[in-house]
């Protein structure tokens, strides 16, 4: 929704005929304590190739526009996804018309005999609500799907996964009494021993799609976040640190969260880990929390390391998706830390560009202990938590 006390709005108007632009023109200028940028076109190609350069916050095409028909742009122009607000300007006073206009796509109607100041503003507002409800329906229409999709990857994981763990038992149960008859020289020793170790990196697989199959809690009390951090920070501070510059920022007090201490330990240490990884030539990681309005709480990691495209941004849940080389992780630890922060009926948010590095925000709602303890979501399906994203 636009700020009505101070913006700058960019418009293209399109329309086959120089008067009725000056019209539009005039009374969108007339509009108080708005600061409108109108960009005219006397045909939508024109338009269109200015769009694509400076992106336009709202469209107001002539319904009658030569041999085009607005409606059909507007048509067109949805078809493909676009989400701009569009308004269609008609000579019509047709109601009609302008109902099969909001029903093909536009967000409002303006008729040339009824342009004003008011009216403009009006319609420039009612078509940028519109717009914005209809993107946060696609926002949650996709995470929903996000969501779906995880819980069905899930499901097939924890079947493999027990599948595979009886064929790795049986090959490890064999290979281990086979060596337990042979001499350490014997040439099928080394053999052996190569497919013991292959169960043993099997098994952790398993152990992996196990956990992020569960999507539940084991053990759920008062979770002092704070704590969390400082129990992750020591073990990481024996080994994994390396050249990176470690700083924490906790807030004091916290009330607790709900959950599971141990899950959120190995969110948190996995999470410390990619960042890590993200820095190989050194850099700084940043652990904070910190209480947020509406009884939620945020655990961020945050690193300066190389960042993400894009295009590896909109997989980095996707479960086995990982740019680490073959056999430097599974690709699932960031798949584990959303299926375990929607267990805890929280968000996980993550923020990054190249060169710009990494920010991880998982959000959680507030334990109050002053009353009786919720009881943890049981496993299944669940469309968002309690925390609204960032």
């Amino acid at each position: 929704m636009i700020d009505e006390k101070r913006t700058t709005l960019t418009v293209c108007v399109v329309d086959d005929d120089p008067g009725d632009l000056e019209v539009f023109r005039r009374h969108a200028k007339g509009i108080p304590a708005w600061d409108l940028d109108l960009r005219t076109f006397d045909n939508f190609p024109a338009a269109a190739r200015a769009m694509e350069e400076d992106r336009a916050q709202v469209l107001v095409l002539d319904y009658h526009l030569g041999d085009t028909n607005g409606m059909d742009i507007v048509r067109s122009l949805r078809a493909r996804g676009e989400t701009l607000p569009i308004i269609l300007l008609t000579g019509l006073g047709d109601e009609q018309v302008a109902t099969q206009a909001i029903r093909d796509g536009a967000d409002d109607y303006l008729t040339k005999g009824g342009l004003s100041p008011d009216a403009v503003r009006r319609s420039l507002a009612t078509a940028l609500a519109q717009a914005a409800l209809r993107e946060e329906k696609a926002r949650q229409a996709t995470r929903l799907a996000q969501t779906q999709r995880l819980e069905s990857l899930g499901r097939l994981a924890g079947g493999v996964a027990h599948d595979m763990n009886n064929v790795l038992t049986a090959i490890l149960a064999n290979a281990e009494a086979r060596l337990a008859c042979l001499e350490a020289q014997d040439p099928s020793t080394k053999a052996f021993e190569t497919i013991a170790v292959a169960c043993h990196r099997g098994a952790g697989i398993v152990a992996s799609l196990l956990a992020f199959a569960r999507n539940r809690l084991d053990v759920v009390g008062p979770v002092d976040l704070n704590r969390v951090v400082r129990d992750i920070v020591r073990l990481l501070s024996l080994s994994a640190l390396g050249r990176v510059s470690l700083r924490l920022d906790l807030q004091e007090p916290l009330d607790p969260v709900l959950g599971d201490e141990s899950a959120l330990g190995n969110v948190l240490m996995n999470l410390c880990l990619n960042a890590v990884d993200a820095m190989p030539d050194g850099g700084v990681l940043v652990l904070a929390t910190q209480g947020l309005a509406g009884d939620c709480q945020s655990l961020t990691v945050r690193d300066s390391g190389c960042g993400m495209s894009p295009e590896v941004l909109g997989k980095a849940i996707d479960p086995f998706y990982s740019t680490k080389p073959m056999g430097k992780g599974t690709g699932l630890g960031l798949s584990m830390a959303y299926s375990t922060m929607q267990a805890h009926r929280g968000t996980l948010e993550i923020q990054s560009a190249p060169d710009q590095g990494t920010m991880v925000i998982l959000e959680f709602p507030v334990l109050h202990l002053s009353g009786p303890a919720p009881e943890p979501d049981s496993p299944g399906p669940r469309e968002e938590g309690l925390c609204s994203p960032l």
